[in-house]
């Protein structure tokens, strides 16, 4: 199905998905929700999946982290940090929820430069690649892609 749906954007759908299963599930995503959240960035923009991935990647890696980045930007989202590092910690519906939170408030921020700030805090460098992409990322929409 994601084939049809045209991810083999760049012929990397194989290798997204050998390479970043275990971040998928580090997140509590489904296969079905995180072929949806790749469908939602690559249609939204996203040069292929590896690019989208690598930004689930590297937010499954900073919302546990600590450090004051994590810190300062879920501050930014009004969220607590240490309460979102023990439920990305929790895995399973607990952090696919919280993941689907995230989002959420980062696409509520009305100031681009803020938001754009924020992003780059929790998921890295692979959200200014993504730019607009990462705003359509919604979990909790994402079966239904």
């Amino acid at each position: 199905t994601a084939q049809q749906r045209g991810l083999n954007v760049s012929g990397d759908l194989l290798d997204t998905v050998d390479e970043d299963s275990t971040q998928f599930r580090k997140l509590g995503l489904t296969g079905a929700e995180a072929f949806g959240a790749l469908t939602q960035m690559v249609q939204g923009g996203a040069r292929d999946t590896d690019i989208a991935a690598d930004a689930l990647k590297e937010f499954s890696i900073r919302a546990v982290d600590g450090s004051e980045s994590t810190r300062t930007a879920f501050e930014t989202l009004g969220l607590n940090a240490d309460d979102m590092a023990r439920r990305f910690s929790e895995g399973g519906r607990t952090s696919a929820d919280a993941l689907d939170l995230v989002v959420d408030r980062l696409r509520s921020i009305p100031d681009p430069v803020l938001q754009a700030q924020t992003a780059v805090q929790l998921f890295g460098t692979q959200a200014e690649d993504l730019g607009g992409a990462l705003n359509r990322l919604d979990p909790s929409a994402a079966v239904q892609t």
